[in-house]
């Protein structure tokens, strides 16, 4: 990849996007307050948080010019939680677009870690974090018994 390149694990990163979003499709209406243990996040907890972890890195460490929105509020029903996973990931988006802002250095959003690093850096971090909380959703959905494998195997085989 050329140092000038944008990032070009986009188009496999929005796969992966677009499958978080199709398995807010297949929670069941009576689980989404649910979590396979105290303590742990439930259904609507976890969406939340992918959302709002995007949200509050483009906000805070990339500095996007964007506040970070009410996703709370504004992500209660499917419909908002959608919502609010788009918006976050658009935002993403740019940033893997724009080879100068890759190159930039940015601080850490995450006080409990404090470090710099470049747009790159920070994109693996958000890869990661989307990767992680995707895998939890597919634990909670096999603790259920929710076949969710046509919306995995729809993600695998499209490469």
């Amino acid at each position: 990849m050329a140092a000038d390149a944008p990032l070009e694990i986009t188009r496999y990163w929005e796969r992966l996007h677009d499958s978080i979003i199709a398995l807010a499709d297949r929670v069941p209406d009576d689980k989404w307050n649910w979590s396979p243990a105290p303590g742990e996040w439930s259904f609507r907890g976890v969406f939340l948080h992918i959302a709002g972890s995007r949200h509050h890195w483009m906000a805070n460490s990339i500095r996007d010019g964007q506040p970070t929105p009410d996703f709370i509020r504004l992500g209660q029903t499917l419909d908002g939680l959608k919502k609010q996973l788009a918006a976050s990931w658009k935002r993403q988006q740019r940033l893997l677009a724009d080879a100068e802002a890759l190159r930039s250095t940015y601080a850490n959003a995450d006080d409990a870690e404090p470090r710099e690093g470049d747009g790159y850096w920070v994109a693996f971090r958000r890869l990661e974090h989307d990767i992680l909380h995707r895998a939890q959703l597919l634990r909670y959905f096999e603790a259920l018994n929710v076949d969710v494998r046509d919306v995995d195997s729809a993600w695998v085989t499209r490469f």
